[in-house]
């Protein structure tokens, strides 16, 4: 993998890192940000240096086929670079002395800055992100422009905010009332 494409997926991850840091409204405090109002939960020194840690790691890693074996086997080399990219955002967590919320703690003060279900969903997604870039790059010549990457990658934002309700995803209720008969 050459530098370029590894920051490309580190900013795929780091959009997922945003879509948590989002949704539990935290922003990562940064001298960056001082007296200008931003929108990004992760920005300026601390975005650049979490970039370019992940940017490493992805560069470090050897060549790993997603069809090895099972990339839900905690041993497999893709779910254990999430980890890695995981340990990474915890370490920035950590300095900024934050935690995520998550229904799992157990207010024990020893508890890791991410935890519980927000933990491994950030790491199932990291594990996605990578498992589709590396089947985009085995299928590069099915692609072009970028067209059908763009395409995926709108889809799976939209999928990520479907609205839920007690009868299931709105969009599925959508399609069952367009049904006839």
């Amino acid at each position: 993998m050459d530098k370029e494409k590894a920051r490309e997926i580190a900013r795929r991850i780091r959009d997922e890192i945003e879509d948590l840091l989002d949704e539990k409204n935290i922003t990562i405090p940064s001298a960056d940000r001082e007296g200008v109002p931003g929108e990004a939960r992760l920005y300026g020194e601390e975005n650049s240096r979490f970039e370019e840690a992940t940017v490493d790691l992805l560069l470090g890693q050897p060549d790993a086929k997603v069809a090895d074996r099972d990339v839900g086997d905690a041993s497999h080399p893709l779910r254990q670079l999430a980890i890695r990219i995981c340990d990474e955002f915890e370490e920035l967590l950590a300095e900024k002395n934050l935690k995520i919320p998550s229904t799992d703690r157990t207010s024990d003060p020893d508890e890791a800055c991410l935890y519980g279900s927000e933990y491994y969903q950030l790491e199932d997604a990291i594990v996605d992100i990578l498992v589709d870039e590396l089947d985009a790059n085995d299928k590069t010549a099915a692609t072009t422009g970028g067209i059908a990457d763009e395409a995926r990658r709108a889809v799976e934002a939209m999928r990520r905010r479907m609205a839920m309700t007690p009868e299931g995803s709105v969009a599925e209720q959508l399609a069952e009332s367009e049904r006839p008969g």
